[in-house]
């Protein structure tokens, strides 16, 4: 664990329940309710679970290890304790061998081996991991505690996000069906058509406001890509982007995103296949879409389309204009990381109006300026991403316009005003519009109906999947039921599996093509039946079990898979009904809002340009309502995005933060905390204490004692907490303040008692000494195996010239500890003075 750690006292108590605890880990927890009372009210989920993996932080003294092993542990259920070194020293969890592959006890750096180890991989690909605290990590009286805390689940986050893939591609499926309709040209059609030029991508990160201007005066000279987030504030700035991406499959993109609606039709939106609906649904220009337009795969040669890079809008905006074929691409707004004011997103956006992330605590990366950055782990595995994607490419330069984004290998810093340009001798605007043909009614209605064709055999492919693997569980549950009941028939039971293993077959011949996507589509089922238990807990039923399980996500993902076709099939037949004139236009208007595209009205005026002296007064209100529907849609604020950033801008999570970031002795990072709490001191009384605590944080990495103490003094007395006042003591006893390190400790024994003896240590050195010997008295009658304690009012009685008190203090340490040679040595020293 980095930095210095506090000092576990390594004195146990007793209960009143006859429980043993660390009162330096547990304080007076255990006090009033005995360890299970508390465990069933405050940790009931750990006993609830099947097949599920716990991960535990902190053992509560050893209390937690015995709740559980004491109780009936859920089918499947797995157990990690993660703990600190110096607790695991003083405990004795003595684990059964036959409950050792569930519950299991391990140190930080046990665990960061193990994590993905043991089939606890199976668990979080299952997603079925949990992350708990004990009553002692929860509450934190020791700080290391929050650093090991921090540290086990920033490791969760990076295997789970590596798994993630697994448990999320039903919505990307479920959206390219719902875009099967609107994604007629692939991307790959501009694929090496701009081989020579150069272009800059835009992206949605704060340094773009250092260089919009710059943008704005030059965008007759790159093609100019943005991300679809960008579009309200490039219509503000006079710009229009020659490429708008968007990739996003989640509704909340239409929020932050729906400006790109409107763009002038010079604009070509580049969409992945599984992009909003709403967005591309409702874009009135020319589009191209990236990827494979069926999720199972094309049969029409347009495999080789571009794909979307992920995992952000970014690195897909970058890896298409690579596929482009342009010599030189440059960065702006694509920073990676926070900026040196805390924002993560450029002026006018969402998160910048609500200010800057305080509380997230991500990873520190290097700038191009060699300063250290804050960055989410989501964006780390975007730049983690990006590098890979620069990796080996040849004839093609990459340049980022901010020093302050981070650094990515593969990527260099320029500044914007080192370029040159001269006349490209190319309309990129005409040249682009040229390369996506343009759609007559005629094509569309061909295309559609080949897509309709696919659907529908599709279709007829999943509902007979789905009934061979309703066949094999019901030949599977009467084998279960044959095996059962004696005397078994073999004949009986050998044709139960030959069946289901023909079934099998046939699957994987007839169908292997859906089959296989199919699995990729259900992982997070079919999964089910990988059983992360150890084999020996395997018998006949578990092995049935998990036959049942493999065709149950057969049964359930066919299914699925079959309402969204059909689905899919629906908003085919709406698109061919666009086609047909005013015939169809009440019925669309009920189909438009409940599939949340009620612009799809203008795309539909701007096909019927012939009909509009044929528009009854029942069809102009009906467009009216559509398109004032359509307007409020637009207007509509962001309030996920909001929330978001509004959490991200709190102050509930930053003297986690300070106190880990103090402890890593991040001075760079502290630094950059103090600024922006600063502007926020005077608001708050929680945003001053907080200032004062970075403070002080940095002075004492600085070494400049006095003043880290001067910063803590500033705090308000009612706004202290245990934290600024344990860290006062320190400051004041290095600067040898006895008066002031006694005063404050005497209100820390309010906390806890664990402060006892060192305001007892204090008070003789202020030569207190009646003070002091009460102190000790008074601690020791209620932690009486305290042996160094003992020794050390043992000591004082010596210099008080008290023989008798001091042979008592001794021999109590004895009584303690038999073999303690301090507590012998003194006692034959005072027995010789006899």
């Amino acid at each position: 664990m980095p930095g210095s750690s506090q000092e576990i006292n390594p004195v146990f108590a007793i209960s009143q329940f006859d429980e043993v605890y660390l009162p330096s880990v547990n304080r007076q927890t255990f006090e009033k309710l005995d360890s299970k009372t508390l465990y069933r009210a405050k940790l009931k989920d750990l006993l609830q679970k099947q097949q599920h993996l716990h991960i535990i932080i902190g053992l509560d003294s050893g209390l937690l290890a015995n709740y559980l092993l004491d109780a009936e542990l859920p089918v499947g259920s797995k157990y990690l304790f993660v703990e600190l070194d110096p607790v695991l020293r003083l405990l004795n969890i003595d684990i059964p061998q036959q409950l050792s592959h569930k519950l299991q006890v391990m140190s930080l750096s046990e665990f960061t081996e193990r994590i993905s180890t043991d089939n606890n991989d199976i668990y979080i690909a299952k997603n079925a991991v949990s992350l708990h605290k004990s009553l002692g990590a929860e509450l934190g009286y020791l700080q290391d505690y929050l650093l090991l805390a921090a540290e086990v689940e920033k490791l969760i986050q990076h295997e789970t996000f590596n798994h993630e893939i697994g448990t999320t591609q039903k919505i990307f499926v479920k959206r390219q069906l719902q875009n099967l309709a609107d994604n007629r040209h692939p991307a790959s059609l501009l694929r090496n058509q701009f081989t020579g030029h150069r272009c800059i991508v835009l992206a949605g990160g704060p340094s773009l406001d250092c260089h919009i201007d710059w943008v704005k005066s030059h965008q007759q000279d790159l093609v100019i890509f943005a991300v679809s987030r960008l579009s309200k504030q490039l219509i503000e700035k006079g710009i229009t982007p020659h490429i708008v991406v968007s990739v996003d499959p989640q509704q909340m993109s239409m929020e932050v995103s729906k400006d790109l609606l409107k763009l002038t039709d010079q604009t070509i939106f580049i969409n992945s296949n599984h992009v909003t609906p709403s967005l591309i649904g409702q874009w009135r220009g020319k589009s191209a879409y990236l990827g494979p337009r069926y999720p199972w795969g094309d049969d029409d040669g347009s495999q080789d389309n571009i794909e979307t890079m992920g995992p952000t809008v970014t690195n897909a905006a970058i890896h298409l204009a690579v596929e482009m074929g342009f010599s030189e691409i440059l960065l702006s707004g694509v920073d990676f990381c926070y900026s040196p004011s805390g924002f993560s997103h450029t002026q006018g956006s969402i998160e910048a109006k609500i200010g800057p992330s305080l509380s997230g605590l991500g990873e520190w990366v290097e700038t191009y300026a060699g300063h250290q950055a804050e960055t989410p782990i989501q964006l780390l595995h975007a730049m983690r991403s990006l590098a890979e994607q620069t990796k080996n490419l040849q004839n093609c330069a990459i340049y980022n316009l901010s020093k302050d984004a981070a650094k990515i290998e593969g990527i260099v810093y320029r500044n914007h005003l080192s370029f040159s340009f001269e006349p490209t001798g190319i309309n990129a605007f005409a040249k682009l519009n040229s390369l996506i043909p343009h759609t007559t009614q005629e094509n569309i209605k061909r295309d559609l109906c080949v897509c309709v064709s696919n659907i529908k055999a599709t279709r007829k492919k999943l509902l007979a999947i789905s009934k061979l693997a309703k066949e094999a569980i019901k030949c599977n549950q009467s084998l279960r039921v044959t095996l059962a009941n004696p005397p078994v028939s073999q004949t009986q039971a050998s044709n139960l599996e030959q069946r289901i293993e023909s079934i099998e077959k046939e699957l994987n011949e007839k169908y292997s093509k859906l089959a296989w996507f199919l699995k990729f589509f259900g992982y997070g089922e079919f999964i089910r039946f990988l059983n992360p238990a150890a084999t020996d807990e395997w018998h006949q039923d578990k092995m049935l079990d998990m036959t049942e399980a493999y065709y149950r996500a057969f049964e359930e993902n066919s299914q699925m898979l079959e309402k969204m076709v059909s689905d899919c099939e629906l908003i085919l037949h709406a698109r061919e009904s666009e086609l047909r004139g005013l015939t169809q236009l009440h019925k669309l208007e009920a189909f438009w809002l409940s599939n949340l595209e009620p612009g799809r009205v203008n795309i539909w005026l701007d096909r019927q340009t012939e009909i509009s002296n044929d528009l009854t007064d029942e069809d102009r209100e009906c467009i009216a309502r559509l398109q004032k529907a359509f307007e409020n849609e637009m207007l509509q604020g962001s309030e996920g995005i909001a929330a978001v950033a509004t959490k991200a801008s709190s102050l509930s999570g930053v003297q986690q933060k300070l106190i880990i970031l103090y402890r890593y002795r991040n001075s760079a990072a502290l630094n950059h905390m103090v600024k922006l709490l600063e502007p926020l001191r005077t608001k708050e009384a929680e945003a001053q204490r907080l200032y004062f605590l970075a403070q002080s944080y940095v002075y004492q990495l600085e070494n400049k004692q006095e003043q880290a103490l001067d910063s803590l003094i500033c705090i308000p007395n009612k706004d202290r907490t245990e934290t600024e006042l344990r860290e006062i003591v320190v400051l004041s006893l290095s600067l040898q303040k006895l008066d002031q390190a006694s005063e404050v400790l005497s209100k820390l024994l309010s906390y806890s008692d664990e402060y006892a003896p060192l305001y007892a240590q204090v008070l003789k050195l202020q030569r207190q000494w009646q003070a002091a010997v009460n102190a000790y008295v008074d601690y020791l009658e209620k932690y009486p195996g305290d042996v160094p304690t003992w020794i050390k009012l043992g000591q004082l009685m010596m210099e008080l010239n008290e023989p008798d008190a001091a042979v008592t203090s001794f021999s109590n340490a004895l009584q303690a500890d038999p073999d303690n040679a301090i507590a012998s040595q003194y006692l034959a020293v005072l027995e010789e003075k006899n």
